[in-house]
């Protein structure tokens, strides 16, 4: 008997294998298409997959597998096997279809007319919440298995798991802020600064020129423009209070004068200084402000 069903494990292993070997192709083969926008083609791959997960997860569940799951020496990695067909096939099924169309909705962000449609994330908002849940807890399940034989596989399963969680962490703050920092509730106001690499502060470089844009229900605007040098005030005391270890490191110049403003890392307080000096000199109050450089810039354009 003990012979029947060693043999029948790996038969059942060596099933299982195959469906994963060809599992992970079309991962590849699903991140590929994703990249090139074919999300037709991405569906399609998905419904590949999930029929590759479903088949080596049932041949890991029948009672003798699960025997084998306390035999010693090998009990640790049948129930490893085990654990890993389990959650690459609930990867399969219940978090890549929605990310799929999430990635899809998301070519309609693409601004006609200067205007963004916002409500292409009004349902990815919670798709992605659901599916980061759901690879948190997948994450944190292979995490747990204990480390045998399979270490490395399950180590690197883990690293890619990683990465999948702060992708989607980002695709899900990006869907949370992007509405309301284009005015799906009102109208916002920012301060865009371009920063001078060729004059290096801690931020990145010497504010030179600036914009100032509007957003209003994804509609963006520039309203006004100018060099930091005459179009942020100067003054001769600090425009805000600030902290004495800041003085201590940079000066009173930091908020006196616009190109010294970031000489201190911490944006926040560059922020700040740059939004109460516009504000000095032109009036108006922003609702945030923004940095950028050409390097930036040449990546997205």
């Amino acid at each position: 008997t003990g012979l029947a069903i060693g043999g029948w494990e790996t038969r059942q292993a060596t099933q299982a294998r195959q469906h994963l070997l060809r599992a992970t192709a079309l991962f590849q083969t699903l991140q590929s298409q994703l990249e090139q926008g074919d999300y037709a083609a991405g569906r399609t791959t998905v419904g590949r997959l999930r029929h590759e997960t479903s088949a080596a997860a049932d041949a890991t569940s029948d009672p003798a597998w699960r025997m084998g799951g306390h035999a010693p020496v090998i009990g640790d990695d049948v129930q490893a096997v085990r654990t890993v067909t389990v959650v690459l096939d609930e990867l399969a099924t219940t978090v890549l279809p929605p990310l799929v169309d999430v990635a899809a909705g998301i070519e309609a962000l693409t601004p006609h007319g200067g205007r963004v449609d916002l409500s292409a994330l009004a349902g990815a908002t919670s798709e992605l919440r659901t599916a980061d849940a759901t690879m948190r807890r997948i994450r944190d399940r292979v995490r747990a298995i204990p480390t045998g034989d399979l270490a490395t596989q399950i180590n690197e399963l883990g690293g890619k798991l990683d990465k999948a969680v702060t992708l989607i962490g980002s695709a899900l703050r990006a869907a949370e802020l992007i509405p309301p920092m284009l005015g799906a509730n009102g109208p916002r106001t920012y301060l865009v600064l371009f920063q001078n690499p060729a004059e290096l502060r801690a931020t990145g470089g010497m504010p030179g020129a600036y914009l100032v844009v509007t957003a209003d229900h994804g509609a963006v605007q520039v309203v006004d423009d100018g060099v930091a040098s005459g179009g942020l005030a100067t003054s001769d005391a600090p425009v805000l209070a600030l902290d004495p270890s800041t003085i201590a490191l940079y000066g009173t110049a930091i908020a006196r004068y616009p190109a010294n403003i970031n000489q201190t890392p911490d944006f926040p307080t560059v922020a700040r200084l740059a939004r109460e000096m516009y504000r000095r000199h032109s009036g108006r109050t922003v609702d945030g402000v923004l940095a950028t450089d050409p390097v930036a810039l040449s990546y997205l354009l």
